[in-house]
């Protein structure tokens, strides 16, 4: 190990212990898998192997083909004090109860989660872990936790037919807060993308450039661009064209992100760094080519798997100073 290190680095060292005791990277390698793994589980997403948030991390190009899923509109969410539904006064007691309620929101599994979280986000709330200890009762879907000595209840209330169900907060039993949900102007994967710039920018990168692949093509195809966030587009639509738009944008040096519904462009899934599926719930996780599933279908975790890969690099550099 002495030798490794002088004539290479803290790398080869560790390679020349490792099958003779757990040293501290060796474990530490571990423990940051286990942790990549369950943050991309938490939103939303598979990762087949752990190294794929560093793929993520060092790409420079995001390749969009159009999908369905690209054109989904983004669920927005109001605040209802139940004091006066007249008005939302701006004071901290509502402030607190919207962190507690997108907090918990978070253990939903739809598109609530994310609307009450940029509610949350619009008042320069940051969210806090609450972990339920219920998540029903006999009325129905009800997250209960303790905080701070109170019992907190997110409670979902039934609505009319074609709109999603509204969530009260109850804070000891007494309700605080009412939250409605419509359909907003603007698109889920717009705001996936600028919420990728963003997290791009927090961890000292330069953003990722964004590029629609469609089968349109002129006005078309820019309105698309434009409404999308994106940089620029260009004409693939079959597995064959997207390949080779991959392979001349690596052989260019770019390394390439690809998100798409990859089990009908298997070959392009595996010419990519790494491809990220987005065909949803009826992806088969295991037969699909791309490394990461997002199981919801959509982009709206891309921002927290760059913020992931982040935390993990942070992680093993500080065991190999440790070692």
């Amino acid at each position: 190990a002495a030798f490794g290190l002088l004539t290479a680095d803290i790398s080869a060292a560790i390679a020349v212990m490792r099958p003779d005791y757990a040293n501290a990277e060796a474990v530490s390698v571990s423990l940051a898998d286990l942790d990549a793994v369950s943050t991309a589980i938490e939103r939303g997403c598979v990762l087949k192997a752990a190294g794929q948030l560093d793929k993520v991390a060092s790409a420079d190009t995001l390749l969009l083909v159009d999908h369905p899923s690209l054109w989904q509109k983004q669920l927005e969410c109001r605040v209802i004090p139940l004091a006066d539904e007249a008005t939302e006064p701006a004071t901290p007691a509502t402030a607190e109860a919207v962190r507690w309620a997108a907090s918990l929101a978070r253990h939903l599994a739809d598109d609530r989660a994310d609307a009450v979280a940029e509610a949350a986000r619009e008042r320069g709330l940051s969210l806090v872990t609450i972990l339920p200890e219920r998540f029903a009762d006999e009325a129905g879907l009800a997250l209960t936790a303790r905080v701070r000595g109170r019992t907190l209840t997110l409670r979902e209330q039934p609505t009319r037919e074609g709109l999603p169900a509204e969530l009260v907060l109850e804070i000891d039993q007494h309700p605080c807060i009412r939250l409605t949900f419509f359909t907003g102007p603007r698109l889920r994967a717009s705001e996936a993308i600028d919420q990728l710039a963003e997290a791009c920018d927090q961890v000292g990168r330069q953003p990722m450039r964004v590029v629609l692949l469609t089968n349109q093509g002129g006005d078309a195809a820019a309105e698309q661009t434009a409404a999308l966030h994106a940089e620029t587009w260009e004409t693939a639509a079959s597995d064959a064209a997207i390949t080779a738009v991959i392979q001349r944008r690596r052989r260019a040096g770019e390394k390439v992100v690809l998100a798409a519904a990859c089990e009908s462009i298997p070959t392009a899934a595996r010419t990519a760094s790494v491809a990220i599926d987005l065909g949803g719930a009826s992806v088969d996780v295991m037969a699909s080519p791309a490394g990461i599933v997002a199981l919801a279908g959509d982009l709206t975790s891309l921002a927290d798997l760059v913020m992931a890969a982040r935390q993990r690099n942070e992680r093993l550099a500080r065991s190999r100073k440790i070692s």
